[in-house]
């Protein structure tokens, strides 16, 4: 949470609550504020009686006077409050166009490809420039199965394939339940097995398509790390997008190998055909020479030249 600024909020000269500030001075001259380390922000530090002014955050600073100074104590809470939450819509509204701009971006970068190891590295390098990690996949849950298939990998692959070893009952716990999951303290997590590379934090988000789970983006630090709510909505927006590429992508490789498969069965009816062609070729021109005249004028004189053999 940011700390506020209680000066740049009461002191702006032209707006109303420095107007009010003086306004209520000339009614009491004792007023003076003071920010929460007790240095002097309006008016001239007195023996009055003091007055908190409280944010969600804490004290963040006092007034002391003796006529108004509780008034003036409440009405300077509920500026910083309303200053607070006109913050926080800032916030939300650029969180808003944040991932509007991301999603759109990342649907021209996944519409250029349909091989699916392409699909899934854009998809996880756009989470890396995003989300701080060291190690990351993206994963396809192998049907029939319970093993996961890494098709793409962020780090070095061998440390990070052990440490998908070491976290594979995390993975398919949110691929089976369908839900995304954050944790900054995986080596206290039960499901949690160290196969020599450490994890210390991770994010995982499912990979959805037509309303089934057909894997998980997993972002992982192997250093001390504090991932956020924002963290994992941010990776669930992204994995929302690269679900379907992925599905579109394997749609289009099961397209692309069943037409090569009945491409290699046509060629090879092709070939037999080809043979039997061939074949019925020969036997007629070998039919059309035997059924000659002079062919059989042949046999018989091959019969006649055989008999005087035969008769010895």
């Amino acid at each position: 949470m940011s700390r506020v600024n209680l000066k740049k909020i009461i002191l702006k000269p032209g707006e109303i609550p420095f107007a009010i500030l003086k306004l209520m001075q000339s009614l009491d001259p004792t007023l003076c504020i003071q920010d929460d380390k007790g240095n002097v922000l309006f008016g001239d530090s007195g023996s009055a009686s003091k007055y908190a002014i409280e944010a969600e955050s804490g004290t963040v600073g006092w007034v002391l006077g003796e006529t108004y100074g509780a008034e003036l104590a409440f009405l300077l809470t509920e500026l910083v409050a309303k200053d607070a939450e006109k913050k926080s819509l800032a916030n939300e509204v650029l969180g808003l166009y944040r991932e509007i701009n991301l999603l759109y971006n990342l649907s021209e970068k996944l519409g250029t490809s349909l091989e699916i190891a392409t699909v899934a590295q854009i998809g996880l390098t756009e989470a890396h420039s995003l989300i701080k990690a060291t190690n990351g996949a993206v994963l396809l849950a192998n049907e029939g199965t319970s093993k996961l298939d890494s098709i793409a990998i962020l780090g070095d692959p061998t440390e990070t394939q052990t440490q998908l070893e070491g976290i594979g009952d995390i993975l398919r716990h949110v691929i089976t339940s369908g839900k995304g999951e954050l944790n900054n303290y995986i080596r206290l997590d039960p499901r949690y097995t160290n196969r020599g590379v450490p994890v210390s934090g991770l994010l995982c988000a499912p990979l959805r398509a037509k309303g089934q789970t057909i894997g998980a983006i997993v972002l992982m630090s192997d250093v001390i790390v504090t991932y956020m709510a924002a963290d994992l909505k941010l990776l669930n927006t992204l994995a929302s997008l690269v679900g379907p590429a992925i599905e579109n992508a394997l749609f289009h490789e099961k397209t692309m190998r069943e037409a090569k498969e009945r491409e290699e069965q046509l060629q090879r009816q092709i070939a037999q055909l080809k043979i039997e062609l061939d074949q019925a070729l020969v036997a007629k021109e070998v039919s059309q020479i035997t059924e000659t005249d002079y062919f059989q004028k042949l046999r018989q004189q091959a019969k006649d030249l055989r008999r005087p053999r035969e008769s010895t």
